[in-house]
């Protein structure tokens, strides 16, 4: 019997709650106070239908098989071997009326077969014991929210860049998830391994392999022989395999050398100069790109490259001049003639930056860059009613174009239109309403409705035109694009904050390692940035590197030795290493801090009970209600708590029917409520409780063998042998998963074999 709580949404509790892993908040979630509450697996998920087909198939046949998916009341399974296809189609009908069986699974008509694995519930060794955990077990996964996203923007001081940061950092938030809900400390959550990186070419050479020399005596007879090198195709797979680990670096490297032993091959340089300017590598970036160009003139991506390159270089005049030829040969290159023109307009010259984004703007109809520029040219011609309408266009195709709209209230009122001008501000608001300069220009206006608010003239200094595209092809799911996007702003210096978002671009991308390389680059100018440190040591925690965290963390409560968040957060952090006592000492200098935090007391307690200290534990989870009486993980802690020590049961029910009161379908909350009748002697009651967490709860082997217990104490022998079957199967299959408690197996066996006796003895 273990405890099991379960996190209450948009709290900084415990991140979940029993058995298979520790009752711990993870550290990246304390850092950032970013995660809140998915729905959990239902009863139709594939981990579900597994089981089933398990328990209807028997060990034999679901050794050998494993269900693909369900679709369309056709459950598709794949066999080992073709084999088993003959055995599995005789027993069709039977394997079906036993898969309609089991409660919450659609009636499944028919299965389809495929061969080709090798999985299955393979028998673990016996010597293999999976160590009894007393805590919870794990919440539901988490998600990014806006306080991580606050976080990052404390470190802002640029406005413009911040509402891009405000902005792309949202969609970041909400995609994370699909790569990072499952990461957590040790203990908290099953994490993922740590980034390995694409290893460094091993010393292998291939220059004296009989292919290469082959080929080097024919292409000697014949300089055109289209026969390629051996080496550059090994490179070549190389550089795919280091890009699909999204290791750029290696992947440029590779391509360098595909690039050395196959030169006449076009394809690879706009690649390779992409690449390295990825990396920040913008001179070699250059220097491929040019030589490129002198064996392919032609060639559009490498013209491209090569004038985003002088470009980022401060080299306008030549940037220019590889723009006006790109037009020449392609008059619709929409990114030349955006780009050219805000180097025009730049450089004074306004009426030939008129002329490139009026083209634009007629050739591409949908490109809010283009009006936006044309509005900014119309606002240096002083031809405000043409600068409103084309702001006006931008926020058609792109509502939440902040610098479009700011620029329209700007105008606006240089128009005499204050309430139309007032309205854009209160927008403005909306979509960014930390924008404190708009709230005291409300403020003005409500004050004097009639008077211009005087906003407009920082907007004289537009910011750079890369992080405007960077951020509309992130929203456009074009994250390497931005990426590029972003790289050419920090290699001009003109906003070194943009590493943040390169930093969640990489975090996204799961490495973990480039995430903090650009933290640390930007923490070398800021060293006693708070939040950095938090952000840094939160990276290297999903990257296993709780060590470096700790550092991290110790750095940052010297310079603010009152942040309880620290301390909680280092806590978290020792915890992780089994430094248990080192992180109850923590958790006493957060609380004496900040008393009044009920999370803070909800871990302790957990901890303490980690270490055997129930009376401590039990104390702080009565403190924990004290501060907050729907605190329903603290409920249910006591409620499990008191059932394990068979005290207190009618006690135990009303904790547990308060936890219930908040979260009433939380499948474990009903299971530990099921327990605690059971053992009061209730097990009708029981029953009822622990079938109703079945439904909500995934399929759980320590809740199939409370099902089994209960089904035996009412002699229900033939139940309880089918649910400490599924019990003993759903072990099997997870025993080896880390932070995983299962019940013994030994123990289950045995059970069965004693319920078998029963049932013999009957028959």
């Amino acid at each position: 019997m273990v405890l099991r709580v379960k996190r209450k949404p948009q709290s900084a509790s415990m991140k979940s709650a029993r058995r298979k892993t520790k009752p711990f908040t993870s550290l990246r979630e304390t850092l950032v106070q970013s995660f809140e509450e998915l729905p959990a697996p239902t009863a139709q998920s594939l981990e579900y239908c597994q089981l089933c087909w398990n328990l209807a198939a028997g060990s034999d046949l679901a050794a050998r098989s494993r269900v693909e998916r369900v679709s369309r009341k056709t459950l598709y399974l794949r066999t080992t071997g073709p084999e088993w296809l003959a055995a599995i189609k005789s027993l069709e009908s039977k394997l079906l009326k036993a898969l309609n069986e089991f409660p919450g699974l659609r009636e499944i008509t028919r299965i389809r077969l495929e061969t080709g694995g090798v999985f299955g519930v393979q028998p673990a060794p016996d010597a293999k014991k999976v160590e009894k955990l007393t805590s919870p077990r794990p919440a539901k996964r988490d998600r990014l929210n806006q306080t991580e996203l606050n976080e990052s923007l404390k470190m802002i001081p640029d406005e413009s860049l911040k509402q891009i940061v405000s902005r792309v950092g949202k969609k970041i938030a909400v995609l994370s998830l699909l790569v990072l809900a499952s990461v957590a400390l040790p203990n908290c959550a099953t994490a993922p391994a740590p980034v390995t990186l694409v290893e460094e070419p091993r010393a292998v050479s291939m220059d004296q392999s009989i292919a290469v020399k082959k080929v080097a005596e024919i292409q000697s007879r014949d300089p055109n022989s289209k026969i390629k090198d051996p080496r550059s195709y090994y490179h070549y797979l190389m550089s795919l395999k280091a890009e699909h680990q999204r290791d750029f670096r290696g992947a440029a490297r590779e391509l360098s050398l595909v690039n050395r032993h196959d030169p006449k091959t076009e394809k690879f340089y706009p690649k390779l100069s992409r690449l390295l300017l990825r990396t920040g590598q913008v001179d070699d970036a250059l220097e491929i790109a040019e030589k490129g160009l002198e064996r392919f003139p032609e060639n559009e991506k490498l013209a491209l490259v090569r004038a985003d390159l002088l470009e980022a270089q401060d080299r306008p005049q030549e940037a220019l001049a590889a723009y006006d030829a790109i037009l020449a040969q392609d008059s619709r290159n929409s990114r030349a003639g955006l780009l050219s023109g805000v180097l025009l307009l730049n450089s004074g010259n306004k009426s030939a930056a008129l002329e490139r984004f009026q083209t634009l703007t007629r050739q591409e109809l949908n490109n809010p860059l283009g009006f936006y520029y044309l509005g900014r040219t119309y606002i240096e011609l002083d031809e405000n009613e043409k600068a409103a309408a084309n702001f006006q266009k931008t926020l058609k195709l792109r509502p939440n174009f902040l610098d479009a709209r700011e620029h329209l209230a700007w105008v606006l009122e240089k128009l005499g239109r204050n309430e139309a001008a007032a309205k854009e501000f209160s927008i403005i608001l909306k979509l960014n309403p930390g924008n404190q300069k708009i709230k005291e220009y409300l403020k003005q206006i409500h004050a004097n409705p009639n008077q211009a608010s005087g906003f407009g003239a920082e907007l004289l200094e537009d910011s750079n035109v890369h992080l405007k595209i960077g951020a509309i092809l992130y929203e456009q799911s074009a994250y390497l694009g931005a990426l590029d996007e972003f790289r050419l702003i920090v290699y001009k210096n003109e906003g070194e904050d943009i590493r943040i978002i390169i930093a969640k671009i990489y975090e996204f991308l799961e490495r973990y390692d480039e995430a903090v390389e650009e933290l640390e680059a930007l923490m070398a100018s800021k060293p006693e940035s708070i939040g950095l440190l938090l952000q840094t040591a939160r990276l290297h925690t999903i990257n296993d590197h709780p060590k470096r965290a700790i550092q991290l963390l110790e750095r940052a409560s010297r310079l603010e030795p009152k942040n309880d968040r620290l301390y909680h957060s280092l806590a978290l952090a020792h915890m992780s290493l089994a430094e248990n006592e080192t992180a109850v000492d923590y958790m006493e200098r957060a609380i004496e801090i900040n008393p009044s935090k009920d999370a803070y007391y909800f871990e302790k307690g957990a901890l303490l009970e980690k270490i055997g200290e129930i009376d401590g534990a039990i104390e702080n989870m009565k403190k924990t209600i004290e501060i907050n009486p729907i605190h329903s993980n603290a409920h249910n802690f006591l409620g499990y708590i008191y059932a394990l020590q068979g005290v207190y049961l009618s006690e135990a029910v009303e904790h547990l029917k308060r936890a219930l009161a908040v979260q009433p379908r939380n499948g474990y909350f009903l299971d530990s409520l099921g327990w605690v009748y059971f053992k009061k002697g209730e097990p009708e009651k029981a029953l009822t409780q622990i079938k109703k967490a079945l439904i909500y709860a995934p399929p759980d082997p320590i809740l199939y063998d409370h099902l089994g217990d209960v089904h035996f104490e009412l002699q229900n022998y033939q139940e309880a042998r089918k649910a400490w079957n599924a019990s003993l199967s759903l072990t099997v299959m997870k025993e080896g998963q880390p932070n995983v408690e299962l019940p013994d197996r030994e123990t289950l066996e045995q059970k069965l074999e004693k319920v078998t006796k029963h049932l013999q003895t009957a028959l």
